[in-house]
């Protein structure tokens, strides 16, 4: 792969990233609040799938913000790149 067809990414970007992300932001989701439906969400993911690390994510251009996380301590956003 040349360095003129080479992804500028390294994570999968949506076909409709900027559409995607002005909803994200117009509904106000990308923040650290604690949210009674995502909790119940990643209770029941939790639950069904047996694993100690659980998390909703959502990305803007830079930043995941990581919603009712169980499992990670006070961590509550990253690099975007940080899978």
């Amino acid at each position: 792969m040349s360095i003129f067809n080479a992804p500028k990414h390294s994570y999968p970007v949506a076909a409709d990233e900027v559409e995607r992300i002005n909803k994200l932001r117009k509904y106000q989701v990308l923040n650290d609040n604690d949210e009674p439906a995502f909790k119940r969400l990643i209770d029941l993911a939790k639950l069904f799938f047996d694993v100690p690390v659980v998390t909703i994510t959502f990305m803007d251009e830079e930043t995941q913000y990581l919603k009712s996380v169980q499992g990670l301590g006070g961590v509550c956003r990253t690099t975007r790149e940080v899978v």
